[in-house]
């Protein structure tokens, strides 16, 4: 089982999500990892943004690693090789709002690549800890709930997630007991 930083309470989210990252033995892990971050992340903001409203549909796509909501689409790239760049053109080229995450550390040297080669149509690019920040900040405000409760729901839908999809339990966060 993956374990919680002694102070999650008290870091941010992407705080905590590269923590457990880094506790991944290699990239199969750290994807499968990813992916279940990326959709409980956006299933906690559709809840809090769409809070009286009908929320949209969140669709998911694992096998390529995509998700959307309405006219924004994530992606998420295990690498920074040809195929990760390969992708952001293809993505770059519709019409609507495109989000590339990347691993921990790795969104300023694959920015740059995409600018280079994409010029004024780069998407936006994102580092899975920046992005879960985000989700935390925004999902806090918008539920009117601490950021830990924020944190503490995403790994919980993290583990729904991984469970309904017969992962591994050395991937499943060990959520401290009496929290819920």
């Amino acid at each position: 089982m993956l374990i919680l930083p002694k102070d999650w309470c008290l870091i941010t989210g992407g705080a905590v999500v590269a923590d457990l990252f880094q506790q991944l033995p290699d990239v199969k892990a750290k994807t499968v990892f990813a992916s279940h971050v990326i959709g409980a992340s956006l299933e906690i903001a559709i809840a809090g943004i769409f809070q009286d409203k009908q929320p949209p549909h969140l669709e998911e796509r694992i096998s390529d690693l995509t998700w959307q909501i309405r006219d924004c689409i994530y992606a998420y790239c295990p690498e920074i090789n040809n195929s990760a760049l390969e992708k952001a053109i293809e993505l770059a080229s519709c019409s609507r709002t495109i989000t590339i995450l990347v691993p921990p550390k790795h969104d300023n040297v694959f920015w740059r690549a995409c600018e280079f080669t994409l010029k004024s149509h780069t998407p936006m690019i994102m580092a899975l800890d920046s992005f879960v920040s985000l989700r935390t900040l925004f999902s806090s405000w918008n539920l009117e709930w601490p950021q830990e409760r924020v944190i503490f729901d995403i790994l919980r839908q993290y583990n729904r997630r991984a469970l309904d999809a017969h992962c591994d339990d050395s991937i499943l966060v060990d959520i401290p007991p009496g929290f819920e």
